[in-house]
C-alpha cells in the first residue's frame, strides 16, 4: 500500500509541477509577444507619422520645384495609369475609376466579362448585345491600352455602374465546353 500511495503522490507531484510550469511560461512568453506587438505597432504609428508629414509637405516641395523651373517627370507615369478623364455625358456611358464603382446607391452595379474573342456577356452567359450603348464601344479599347484586366464603366441613362472583367477564355469554347448553359 504505501507503493501505491508514493506512486500516487509522485504523479500527483508532477501534474502540479507541470501545471504551475505551464502557467508560469504561458505568462512570461505572453509578455514577451504582446512587447513585441506593441513595439511593432509603435513603429507602424511612427511610420504613418513620418509618411503623413511627407504627403503634408509634398504640394510646397512641388511648388518650390515648380517657381525654380523644375518639372517632376515622375508624376507623368501615374497619370498614364489612371483612366483618363472623359466629358461626363449623360447620354454615352464612360470610363471611371475603381474608387468611383458603386459610389450612387441608386445605381445598380454589375459584372461583365469581356471575352476573347470579343465577346461581352454578363454573369449568366448571356451576350450583351447592344455594347455601344450599354457600356461604350470606346470603354473596351481601355484593356489594350492601359494594360488591365478590369475596367469600370457608368452609364448615367441606365443608372448602372459597370466592372468589366477581361477573361483569356474564348466565349464560344466555354459555351462549347458547357452545353447545358
Amino acid at each position: 500500500m504505501s507503493k501505491a500511495v508514493g506512486v500516487v503522490s509522485f504523479l500527483l507531484g508532477v501534474a502540479a509541477g507541470s501545471l504551475v510550469t505551464y502557467h508560469a511560461l504561458k505568462e512570461k512568453y505572453e509578455k514577451i509577444a504582446q512587447s513585441e506587438i506593441d513595439s511593432v505597432k509603435k513603429c507602424f504609428a511612427e511610420r504613418h507619422n513620418n509618411c503623413t508629414k511627407v504627403e503634408e509637405s509634398k504640394p510646397e516641395y512641388e511648388q518650390l520645384l515648380k517657381d525654380k523651373g523644375y518639372v517632376n517627370y515622375s508624376n507623368m507615369s501615374q497619370s498614364q495609369n489612371e483612366p483618363e478623364e472623359t466629358v461626363k455625358n449623360e447620354d454615352r456611358p464612360y470610363v471611371i475609376s475603381a474608387e468611383q464603382f458603386g459610389e450612387f446607391e441608386d445605381y445598380e452595379a454589375l459584372t461583365l466579362t469581356y471575352y476573347d474573342d470579343e465577346v461581352l456577356a454578363d454573369d449568366n452567359l448571356d451576350i450583351v448585345d447592344d455594347i455601344d450603348n450599354i457600356v461604350g464601344a470606346e470603354s473596351l479599347n481601355h484593356f489594350v491600352k492601359d494594360e488591365t484586366d478590369v475596367v469600370y464603366v457608368r452609364n448615367d441613362a441606365h443608372k448602372c455602374d459597370y466592372e468589366i472583367c477581361r477573361d483569356e477564355e474564348s466565349y464560344s469554347e466555354l459555351v462549347r465546353d458547357k452545353p447545358y448553359l
